[in-house]
């Protein structure tokens, strides 16, 4: 209460909720939402299959681990994709070729390292961080440009072979 005894200034309602609306009102918000939740319905087993290719080569006993890291990876990786990303066209899952690079490097790891899982879980976060900043110093330098020089059979063979 104010000292004169009127309720003080609040914030209306409604000019609350239409700030958090998108432009187009509820009928964007409804859209907006069956998109992510159609996304969600087709990420999710494909995030759980990653994550079992990419620990696949530690053997059967840690597929169930390598889907909740699939799991986790979507959901982590989400969020900092809506927070960093430009363009709301863009979704972020894991992809075959990613999982494919994680499977060979574990694999090569298990060879290496007499096969002790352990190790080769405690690696992974490493692999990740090295492909990471290779990613930013390939950005930053501009040699990502080199990609659109590769012809378009070659693009096809690599996802073909992939699938």
């Amino acid at each position: 209460m104010a000292l004169n005894g009127t309720a003080p200034d609040s914030p209306d309602l409604a000019a609350a909720t239409r700030s958090f609306l998108p432009a187009g009102g509820w009928a964007d918000l409804a859209r907006e939402v069956g998109a992510g939740l159609t996304v969600a319905c087709v990420a999710l087993p494909i995030c759980i299959s990653s994550g079992v290719l990419a620990y696949s080569p530690l053997g059967p006993e840690y597929a169930a681990q390598g889907a909740l890291a699939g799991l986790t990876c979507a959901v982590f990786g989400g969020i900092v994709a809506a927070i960093l990303r430009t363009s709301s066209f863009v979704t972020n899952i894991p992809t075959n070729p990613i999982s494919f690079l994680h499977a060979s490097f574990g694999a090569a790891l298990m060879g290496a390292w007499s096969g002790d899982p352990a190790l080769v879980l405690a690696a992974y976060p490493v692999f990740v961080l090295l492909v990471a900043f290779w990613q930013i110093v390939f950005g930053i330098s501009g040699l990502s440009r080199v990609i659109k020089f590769t012809p378009y059979p070659v693009l096809g063979g690599f996802v073909t072979g992939l699938g």
